[in-house]
């Protein structure tokens, strides 16, 4: 089996209408700073090459958190490589592991489990 592959056996959240909103007014409670937050999310997704778009936007929120500078950093490095990005907000602990760890071992299952909780605890908390 492929890195690919192995990657695809990830869960992956697809975000509903409305969370990214959401989320922004839970980092920004402040309508001025959400809105510059809104503002510096929209680089990503304007390249006809951007993928995912609402799925990294909100990983860009969470590895920012509410900080406004850190999403303009985010954003340029979703926008070289937004696998880099989906990888850091929705895998952290599988990333860690050794490449090309076969998914059904049982470190790797941990590493599964516990990254989708993490997320999942960040995007309803």
């Amino acid at each position: 089996m492929t890195a690919k592959a192995y990657w695809l056996m990830q869960p992956a959240h697809q975000p509903e209408p409305g969370e990214l909103e959401r989320k922004l007014s839970d980092l920004f409670p402040n309508e001025r700073l959400r809105d510059a937050a809104r503002s510096a999310l929209s680089r990503y997704g304007r390249e006809s090459w951007h993928q995912e778009i609402e799925r990294v936007r909100l990983g860009i929120l969470k590895l920012a958190g509410p900080h406004l500078t850190q999403i303009d950093k985010q954003v340029d490095a979703a926008s070289v490589d937004y696998r880099d990005t989906l990888a850091a907000a929705e895998y952290p602990a599988y990333s860690q592991l050794t490449p090309g760890i076969d998914p059904q071992d049982a470190a790797a299952q941990e590493a599964i489990a516990a990254d989708l909780q993490q997320y999942l605890d960040w995007l309803n908390g």
